[in-house]
């Protein structure tokens, strides 16, 4: 029952300390969130002039370098690929949680989106990676991401109902969950944006050294 109690506290407390760096990060959040914008639908990273590798981790480091946050350099000492560089620099930090509900500016990291080591089962781990532009009263998450052949696209994700693709809201069809996971994949009951959720990183609150 302690134990219990003890998990509540935490989870009432937990998002007034979002709430807190979001605060105080406002401006790089709105920097973000305004470049993310402005790249929607475009298949190549450039941002403030600087050209950034058109995949995942490349948009993230454009993304980021609006607000004047230089991931890029910053993962330079990790190892493996660019999702898990970024991932190994949050953690460092103490910068990633899991919450129902994240906030703009938000790094989201997602397992499982494809079948990364071939070998046909689920145990592909932090494959792809994305950013928070907006979220609804509902919880309703929109992010961007990174769309392998088909480029930059602001997709939808609902961490309070993982497992519904869409909804019919006022006759009208609203998508809760877009598809994450590879049409060339192995077949998976896991396959949307909520269900491959892996956490979220608070990337706008690293020190800058």
């Amino acid at each position: 029952m302690k134990r219990f109690a003890a998990f509540l506290v935490l989870v009432m407390l937990f998002p007034s300390c979002v709430t807190a760096q979001e605060a105080e990060n406002r401006d790089k959040i709105d920097r973000i969130v305004e470049a993310a914008y402005a790249l929607d639908g475009k298949t190549e990273v450039v941002v403030g002039g600087r050209r950034f590798n058109s995949d995942c981790s490349g948009l993230i480091y454009g993304l980021y370098s609006a607000a004047g946050i230089d991931l890029q350099s910053a993962v330079a000492r990790y190892k493996g690929d660019g999702v898990k560089r970024i991932y190994q620099l949050m953690d460092e930090n103490g910068l990633l949680y899991y919450a129902w509900v994240p906030v703009p500016g938000d790094l989201i990291f997602w397992d499982n989106t494809y079948d990364k080591n071939g070998d046909g089962r689920e145990n592909d781990y932090l494959t792809h990676i994305g950013v928070v532009v907006s979220v609804e009263d509902d919880g309703q998450i929109s992010y961007i991401h990174y769309h392998t052949g088909r480029g930059i696209m602001i997709e939808q994700m609902n961490m309070l109902q993982p497992h519904v693709y869409a909804d019919v809201v006022d006759g009208k069809t609203v998508v809760r969950n877009s598809y994450m996971r590879a049409s060339d994949a192995p077949d998976s009951r896991f396959q949307l944006a909520g269900e491959l959720c892996r956490n979220f990183a608070m990337g706008y609150a690293l020190p800058l050294r």
